[in-house]
């Protein structure tokens, strides 16, 4: 089961369609992932499965149900592993987000 976030055409369309509201501001900005583990640079597991785990808590469930738990448990030790390596090679990962101001009208 394929899982997006919505993009931001996607998100004013929907708002707009409602109908309850105006979009005062729709802002997007990046931040690196693993802020909160900076202070372990060295631990490369520790961050891996810190990095990972908004991943793993949204796909979990789904890999579950349609290969099994032990599947689901392999395909995530082999997901923080990669993740490792990543980290390790001084890749970094980022995480986007989102501030929608909305006006009720």
């Amino acid at each position: 089961m394929p899982f997006y976030p919505p993009t931001v055409d996607e998100v004013n369309k929907l708002v707009i369609d409602q109908g309850s509201f105006f979009i005062d501001k729709h802002e997007a900005f990046s931040v690196l992932w693993d802020v909160p583990m900076l202070e372990l640079r060295d631990d490369g597991h520790k961050r891996a499965r810190f990095v990972s785990g908004p991943a793993i808590a949204v796909a979990e469930y789904m890999i579950s149900e349609n290969f099994g738990e032990g599947a689901a448990k392999e395909f995530f030790r082999r997901f923080i592993e990669l993740v490792r390596k990543f980290l390790v090679a001084g890749d970094e990962f980022y995480t986007f987000h989102r501030v929608i101001s909305l006006i009720r009208k």
